[in-house]
């Protein structure tokens, strides 16, 4: 309940803080970031939904850091997450890294088990991305 109270705060449009300018914004919502963390899976907690509206907040930011242009893909599941892996190559820093793995994971859950053999050739792609660890 919490997580998807959140989540609705951050797709709004209300600033995250008081007669804030847009360093501050980013501080706020870099701290946010940090306090969604899931370690355990090197992911954002909250999932897909999260890492949207996160990415909807620091696209509305005119400052350096975050993933503003974190997007989930077309296509069907395999589709997306090679997809993912290749944007997870080219990205850098740990929040865009950690909103990819967010994704992708989201997106190999969501394929039914008898049709992940299809993805052995992405094996080798997804260590190259380096996502976040244990992602």
């Amino acid at each position: 309940v919490l997580l998807a109270r959140v989540r609705r705060e951050l797709a709004g449009d209300r600033p995250l803080v008081r007669n804030g300018s847009a360093p501050d914004e980013a501080r706020a919502l870099a701290a946010l970031c940090a306090a969604l963390e899931d370690d355990s899976e090197g992911t954002y907690a909250g999932g897909t939904g999260m890492v949207a509206a996160l990415a909807r907040r620091w696209s509305r930011l005119d400052v350096p850091g975050g993933f503003a242009d974190v997007r989930m893909p077309a296509g069907d599941g395999a589709q997306r997450l090679r997809e993912l892996v290749a944007m997870g190559r080219r990205a850098f820093g740990e929040t865009r890294k950690r909103a990819l793995a967010t994704l992708a994971l989201d997106t190999l859950r969501a394929i039914p088990t008898a049709a992940r053999a299809s993805l052995g050739d992405i094996a080798g792609a997804l260590d190259a991305a380096e996502l976040t660890a244990p992602a």
